[in-house]
């Protein structure tokens, strides 16, 4: 199965997750693409991330900040990290960590949403999305009045902000 890596769009660039071959070893970077002035940079991860252990890393938008989720399969744990200073390595902070032991993270796992009482809304890559309570360590299941869990399962959580800025008008 070929897996399919989202770009999200965080200081006016889109930015993902690539493999990259140096000397005849591969790792992981980020790659931002600034729309304005087409040009590639890539994001270093946080020092600390242990990501040389990774099983599984995503991205997403957190608290209007470059998100990055790492999973460790092994351990059953995952840990998020934002991203608070745009473009500065030094400003990476571990939002949340916490153990998969009683759910099942599969590949297309994703960061959705965290809320500002501090939960983190994740989608589980199949079944269904979760909410996270760092105060309890604790998850529940996102229920929505008027969908039945059926739909839930197979429904894509996307991340949508409003604007009336138009697209056309970025780099002029």
């Amino acid at each position: 199965m070929k897996r399919s890596f989202p770009a999200f769009l965080v200081n006016g660039a889109l930015h993902w997750i690539s493999v990259k071959n140096s000397r005849g070893v591969s790792s992981r970077v980020i790659v931002s693409f600034d729309v304005s002035r087409e040009e590639f940079v890539d994001i270093l991860f946080p020092e600390r991330s242990e990501m040389y252990w990774a099983d599984d890393c995503v991205l997403g938008v957190l608290e209007e900040c470059l998100g990055l989720g790492i999973y460790h399969k092994n351990i059953h744990l995952i840990h998020v990290w934002l991203m608070q200073e745009y473009g500065v390595r030094a400003s990476w902070t571990k939002r949340f960590s916490f153990s998969t032991i009683d759910i099942t993270v599969h590949n297309e796992w994703k960061l959705i949403w965290s809320s500002t009482n501090g939960e983190l809304l994740i989608h589980d890559g199949r079944h269904g999305k979760l909410i996270y309570d760092p105060k309890y360590h604790s998850y529940r299941v996102l229920k929505v009045h008027g969908i039945d869990d059926i739909k839930m399962q197979w429904s894509t959580p996307l991340n949508y902000l409003e604007s009336l800025v138009s697209p056309n008008s970025i780099g002029n």
